[in-house]
């Protein structure tokens, strides 16, 4: 939990940003209503010596929104060359990895620095630096929030030719990463735990920016209950489990041009 909240925190702050502590202003973080939380004076020893590791990382990895390539995946052993094919693309940052993976982002950090030391990998361009490493930059980024790893391996294989994928499988994670990069479209599972996709959908369309973001519902339930519930939730269109690749990429195509100039 600690470690989780200071990520959370790490993402709000500019890489070369500072934080200041007031420890005169009340303020306690609780994670249940038996149980007293973190308060800032335990945080701030956690934090500083994160921040001292990141700043060691810097010179091979400048920040958790690097986005790793690969360099030489056929000298990697067997378990480092899956996850370098299935998740270092080009397109994510480490810090979406870790949320689609739910890995401590300073410890995937870590574990890419020794690779990249190895030559595996390359991690020294950001979503924010300017580059010209491929295309596949350009592409429109779709961000899809679901708990299953099955579906969300399902949508990335389906799309990622033509999209950049995203991934998230909670709503905190996905409003972070709709603040931090330009998100053209979202595919929102309805049934989540902690908030579900309906609610995420309502915190989003209180949000002026995200207001005309397309929000393609996704779920098992048919039925025409269920899509007015997505429509009055604030959803763009509702497709239903399971999806033909078609049909989904019919659906991102119409509304993705509607708010994309190429």
């Amino acid at each position: 939990m600690e470690t989780k909240l200071l990520s959370n925190l790490e993402q709000l702050i500019p890489y070369e940003g500072t934080i200041s502590f007031a420890p005169d202003a009340p303020f306690d973080l609780y994670y249940s209503q038996s149980q007293p939380g973190f308060s800032w004076s335990d945080l701030r020893p956690v934090y500083d010596q994160r921040q001292q590791q990141w700043a060691a990382l810097k010179p091979v990895i400048p920040s958790f929104e690097a986005i790793p390539q690969v360099l030489k995946s056929d000298q990697a052993d067997a378990v480092v060359a899956k996850h370098l094919q299935q998740w270092v693309d080009g397109q994510n940052a480490i810090a979406d990895i870790a949320t689609a993976i739910e890995k401590d982002q300073l410890k995937l950090a870590q574990l890419y620095y020794k690779w990249a030391k190895k030559g595996l990998i390359t991690c020294g361009s950001s979503a924010q630096d300017p580059v010209e490493i491929s295309n596949d930059l350009e592409r429109p980024i779709v961000l899809s929030v679901d708990d299953s790893s099955v579906v969300q391996t399902m949508i990335k294989r389906a799309i990622s030719d033509r999209y950049q994928v995203v991934l998230a499988n909670n709503a905190v994670d996905a409003l972070n990463i709709l603040n931090r990069q330009k998100v053209s479209l979202m595919l929102l599972d309805v049934t989540m735990p902690d908030i579900d996709g309906l609610e995420l959908c309502r915190t989003i369309r209180s949000i002026g920016k995200f207001r005309d973001l397309p929000v393609i519902m996704l779920t098992a339930k048919d039925g025409m209950f269920n899509k007015i519930k997505g429509q009055m939730a604030g959803s763009t269109y509702y497709l239903t489990k399971p999806i033909e690749r078609e049909k989904m990429l019919e659906v991102i195509d119409k509304y993705v041009l509607k708010t994309v100039k190429f």
